[in-house]
C-alpha cells in the first residue's frame, strides 16, 4: 500500500472512530489528533460520565491483525500525552477520570469495517 492510500485509510477511520464514538454518547473535544514531544494521540473525548479519554485509533486492511492489548511502552507515552494535554488545558478537567482506549479499525470492503473499541486499555 502505498503512503498516500494509507494516510488516506487513516484519516478515514479517525473519522469512522469520531462518529461510532459520538453514536454511543461520547463528546469529542479534539478536531485534530493531539501532538506533543511525548507522540501523538487520535482523539480525546469525553464520555457519558464525564471521564476524559485519550483514543488511540488504528486502521488497517482486513488481511491485518489487531495489535496487542498491552504495552509497556505505549503505557508510558500515553500518560505522558494526557499530562502535556492536561498542562496546557487542565483547568477545564478538574476532579474528572482519565482513561485510556484505543479503537482499531479492519477495512473489510469500500463500505464496510470490523470496528474494535477497548476501553479503559491500560
Amino acid at each position: 500500500m502505498n503512503k498516500e492510500k494509507n494516510t488516506d485509510l487513516q484519516l478515514r477511520g479517525i473519522k469512522a472512530a469520531k462518529q461510532y464514538l459520538r453514536r454511543r454518547g461520547m463528546e469529542v473535544l479534539t478536531d485534530e489528533p493531539f501532538e506533543c514531544e511525548a507522540g501523538t494521540i487520535e482523539i480525546i473525548a469525553k464520555d457519558e460520565d464525564g471521564a476524559l479519554c485519550f483514543i488511540g485509533v488504528t486502521v488497517a486492511e482486513s488481511s491485518t491483525p489487531f495489535p496487542a492489548c498491552k504495552d509497556e511502552d505505549r503505557r508510558m507515552s500515553l500518560e505522558a500525552i494526557a499530562m502535556s494535554f492536561l498542562a496546557v488545558r487542565g483547568d477545564e478537567y478538574v476532579d474528572c477520570q482519565v482513561r485510556f482506549d484505543r479503537v482499531d479499525i479492519r477495512v473489510v470492503s469500500d463500505d464496510r469495517a470490523l470496528i474494535r473499541h477497548h476501553i479503559n486499555m491500560l
